[in-house]
């Protein structure tokens, strides 16, 4: 109490805005209390691990109590946080404790409240985050989270429900078939890949709650799921033309829209992400420099590298001179639709089954390009940069070599034992 009595009579007594919030510095063994100048008790709180939280001071029935309005940045402004301090000095005043009424709603909160706010608030706060994430972490949400875990109590909630819940997604408890259209549905799947998305998505939502404190704890944290076995499935040159052959005989044969075999050799040609070649839009081809030029916000790497940019090759550039105008995006929707295509997983199904490729993944075309570059000796450092990834570390995932590469390195190998002997 005495080094808060003396921070508030000393020289950390400022007139909050945002900017002197973002700068103000804490210290690394104690936590710093920096007080506004025109609000009473309402004050900045820096921990020694530098997290920063708008409080309000005031005293209760003799007793000084402590309200957290919530974390600098977004929706909280340091006009709207002194704006909250005041009414909660104004409910002191009224003969109310908003710290009490706080903890109490806190303690009454359940899961399905919590996502209802992380989808609707949490848009606000990870302003980077793109449009895209937020649609998966719904599904996730929705689909699995709240049918399993939707009307506990937040203050309840252990590291054992966590696992309990993502055992259940593994074991496809909560697949089923949603209704989406008069016409259409969605099938909502379990499994590994899918529970271990929704424990990322729901530890996210977590962390999110506690820098709004609306909880304390991260139940999802430590919480561990089996890896995933490794998936090398990738086309060597001879495999990958023969899918661009029968791709193009059904095509002729107009069992597949000349949009979604666009779409498919751009993928195999470029190396790009679905999302990035489906939601392409012909302003973000960039015709006399060759490339696609993709804004921070539609890649999935755009907040660390900033704009996306895909070279384009002589047959890419002919896939897409191919490709009518009609509408903003490259491969638009239908009739009435104002957004791109869908629906490319189930015609992709139909090829990759003629092709004779039936456990091959649309991701598998960006396998495939990396690899290809691979075994043509092109550069680890540009097939890096022409993916997209922050690292060469996160390309050596994506490639393999073929097993007839293989073979080769040994029979040279013991080629020269041979020679020794």
């Amino acid at each position: 109490m005495d080094e808060i009595a003396e921070l508030v009579r000393g020289p950390n007594r400022v007139l909050f805005d945002d900017a002197a919030v973002e700068g103000a510095k804490g210290e690394s063994d104690r936590q710093v209390l920096i007080w506004d100048r025109e609000a009473q008790g309402f004050c900045l709180r820096i921990h020694p691990s530098g997290a920063k939280a708008y409080c309000v001071k005031y005293i209760n029935r003799g007793e000084a109590r402590w309200y957290t309005i919530g974390v600098p940045g977004r929706p909280w402004s340091a006009e709207e946080a002194r704006g909250r301090a005041r009414d909660v000095l104004m409910a002191v005043a009224c003969g109310r404790d908003p710290a009490v009424e706080k903890q109490a709603a806190k303690r009454e909160l359940t899961v399905a409240d919590l996502i209802e706010r992380y989808l609707s608030e949490g848009p606000l706060t990870k302003i980077d985050k793109r449009a895209s994430s937020w649609l998966c972490d719904r599904s996730s949400l929705r689909r699995h989270i709240e049918p399993l875990l939707g009307n506990q109590a937040l203050g309840g909630l252990t590291r054992t429900d966590i696992a309990k819940a993502a055992r259940a997604i593994m074991d496809g408890e909560t697949a089923t078939t949603v209704r989406t259209k008069a016409r259409g549905a969605a099938r909502v799947r379990g499994g590994l890949g899918v529970a271990r998305r929704t424990l990322q998505t729901v530890a996210a939502m977590f962390a999110w709650a506690i820098e709004q404190d609306l909880m304390t704890i991260n139940p999802a944290r430590g919480v561990r799921l089996p890896r995933a076995a490794a998936q090398e499935r990738f086309l060597s040159q001879a495999e990958a033309t023969h899918l661009l052959e029968v791709l193009a005989g059904m095509e002729a044969a107009r069992k597949v829209h000349g949009r979604f075999a666009a779409a498919l050799r751009l993928l195999l040609f470029t190396g790009a992400r679905k999302t990035e070649i489906l939601a392409l839009r012909w302003s973000e081809i960039d015709w006399s420099a060759r490339r696609i030029v993709l804004a921070p916000i539609r890649s999935k790497t755009g907040a660390k590298v900033g704009e996306r940019r895909t070279p384009l090759s002589d047959a890419a550039l002919d896939v897409l001179h191919s490709i009518p105008r009609t509408a903003d995006f490259v491969f638009p929707g239908g009739r009435r639709s104002t957004n791109h295509t869908t629906g490319l997983q189930k015609v992709w199904c139909e090829i990759r089954t003629a092709a004779g490729f039936p456990t091959l993944r649309v991701h598998d075309l960006r396998h495939s390009f990396a690899s290809l570059a691979l075994a043509n000796n092109e550069n680890l450092y540009l097939i890096s940069r022409v993916l997209g990834h922050t690292t060469t570390r996160m390309t050596e995932r994506y490639l393999h070599a073929n097993d007839s590469d293989l073979q080769a390195l040994v029979q040279r190998t013991t080629a020269m034992w041979a020679k020794v002997g």
